[in-house]
């Protein structure tokens, strides 16, 4: 839920063009990368709705970071990361299932 909530946080000081940008285009790549692919989900409340990876995606293009493009400088690495944290979610996520005593399969 915090990773959520800072997420929300940073795309509005971005929105607002607030003070220290840098900080918060850093900060939001950090999330965009990282951190949310290990907790953002393809859930939407409604079919109207976009999941958060998609409202992530839209604060990108909105601010015209070109970061967002998958030919971008040093993409395969962001896109490892982004995988590495994304498999890292299955993963703990097949461990509480077994933990559990579920059937992981």
């Amino acid at each position: 839920m915090a990773l959520y909530l800072e997420a929300s946080k940073v795309a509005a000081h971005l929105a607002t063009k607030g003070a220290d940008p840098d900080k918060w285009r850093d900060r939001f790549f950090e999330l965009y990368w990282g951190e949310l692919g290990f907790v953002e989900s393809q859930y939407k409340p409604t079919e109207r709705d976009k999941s958060i990876e998609e409202l992530m995606v839209s604060v990108c293009h909105a601010n015209g970071f070109p970061e967002c493009q998958s030919d971008a400088p040093g993409a395969a690495a962001k896109t490892d990361a982004l995988t590495l944290a994304r498999q890292a979610a299955a993963k703990t996520d097949a461990l509480t299932l077994a933990r559990q005593g579920r059937d992981v399969r």
